[in-house]
């Protein structure tokens, strides 16, 4: 798997590159990250919308900067990658600004089971993940970090889907899966522990959200 992914002393270096090379964005993306859920809790106008937004620019910059601009230099299966990210980025766009389609998303915490599982999710992706990286020798900035690296994104993002009052289109759901199920690659490759919770929190939370949509 080493050849097809890369070496793990290539890819912790090039995460060292990468995180000294976009500081201070990892501050940037906590902050949008507490807004999101700061705008979900208490509702401002266009809360939905601005939620949409951040969690596209987390996917944009996922695809763009992080596969695009950096990791595909280790190895070509990232372009296709960054493509991927790119389209969930795009389809929370269409999904949060109702670009050509009425607007589908809606976050609204409610009293329900899925609100706790949805914000564990959100607690693990911003605060466990980069603990058990650093318990692991794989912290900042020789390992992933919220915002800036896409398995505790993609965990956070599930997170807030789970928080919505409205049926998810099915839509988008599947690359979120896709790459959740792909976790287990950085787990075994790599060492990447923490992605145990990404797997976890794809297969579970998508199951969870189709549950409560045909409900």
């Amino acid at each position: 798997m080493s050849e097809l992914f890369g070496s793990a002393e290539a890819f912790y270096e090039m995460f060292i590159a990468y995180n000294r090379a976009v500081w201070p964005m990892p501050v940037i993306m906590y902050m949008l990250g507490i807004a999101a859920v700061i705008l979900m809790v208490k509702k401002a106008k266009w809360p939905d919308t601005i939620i949409a937004f951040i969690l596209s620019f987390f996917w944009l910059w996922a695809g763009i900067v992080f596969f695009l601009m950096y990791f595909s230099k280790m190895k070509p299966i990232y372009y296709l990658v960054a493509l991927i990210f790119v389209v969930q980025g795009v389809l929370f766009l269409l999904n949060g600004f109702g670009v050509g389609i009425k607007p589908r998303l809606s976050f609204q915490v409610r009293t329900d089971g899925y609100v706790w599982v949805g914000g564990l999710f959100i607690l693990y992706a911003m605060v466990v993940y980069s603990l058990i990286g650093t318990a692991t020798e794989h912290g900042y900035p020789g390992g992933p970090i919220f915002g800036t690296a896409p398995c505790p994104m993609t965990i956070f993002t599930v997170g807030m889907l789970l928080l919505t009052d409205k049926k998810v289109p099915v839509s988008m759901l599947i690359i979120p899966l896709f790459w959740a199920l792909g976790g287990v690659v950085p787990v075994v490759v790599y060492g990447v522990f923490a992605d145990i919770g990404l797997v976890i929190a794809g297969i579970l939370g998508t199951l969870l959200i189709v549950r409560r949509n045909k409900a």
